[in-house]
């Protein structure tokens, strides 16, 4: 459960997936976006997974997704 002004923090290195959920999300009103577009930018706020890691190492873009609940 998310709460008021919590943030929303997705992640992948599949460009379709990345659009995907920004579809799917962009139907809930309560979750604003805090960026304009998939980035990977933000990657050093969070902790990389080793899927996450394993797509770096094969020169994988990371598509990063961030909302704030309002």
């Amino acid at each position: 459960k998310l709460t008021p002004d919590g943030e929303l923090h997705l992640a992948t290195d599949w460009q379709a997936y990345a659009t995907h959920m920004q579809e799917v999300i962009s139907a809930v009103p309560q979750l604003i976006p805090v960026t304009d577009n998939a980035t990977s930018a933000n990657h050093l706020k969070r902790p990389l997974t080793k899927f996450e890691n394993k797509g770096i190492q094969l020169g994988h873009q990371i598509y990063e997704l961030r909302y704030l609940k309002h």
